[in-house]
């Protein structure tokens, strides 16, 4: 969002390199701001196209072969999410407990494994869960 907000401003509130450039070179200035408006355009479409293609990437690391997302918070709550037909449903949810977060999730079984820094004996401990079907 920060790329969309910059071509809110841009010749109102800072003068962009290439138009200040292309002004002091003697253009016309609606010229100048044209191009501005051009190369700003293009930031906002690399911006765009970079964050898609990180999410789609990132899709295939996140989602497990029953296209499940384990979601695990600093609270301790674990929420297990469905991702059918591009739409998200929750499928599981359980209190693990403070600190857990999760380390791995076994692709044959759906079960995920989560460390927390105090175990029952104060310990470090490696709790396991197996969400619902």
């Amino acid at each position: 969002m920060p790329a969309v907000d910059a071509t809110k401003t841009v010749g109102l509130i800072s003068l962009p390199g290439a138009m200040t450039s292309l002004i002091l070179a003697g253009v016309d200035p609606l010229t100048a701001i044209r191009y501005q408006i051009v190369v700003m355009y293009i930031l906002l479409a690399a911006a765009a196209l970079a964050a898609l293609t990180a999410a789609r990437l990132a899709e295939r690391a996140l989602f497990d072969d029953a296209h499940r997302l384990y979601v695990a918070a600093e609270s301790g709550w674990l929420t297990v999410l469905d991702n059918r037909d591009r739409h998200l449903t929750v499928t599981s949810r359980a209190r693990l407990a403070d600190g857990a977060h999760v380390v791995t999730v076994d692709p044959a079984s759906h079960r995920g494994y989560y460390p927390l820094p105090h175990g029952s004996d104060g310990h470090p401990a490696l709790v396991a869960y197996q969400p619902s079907q």
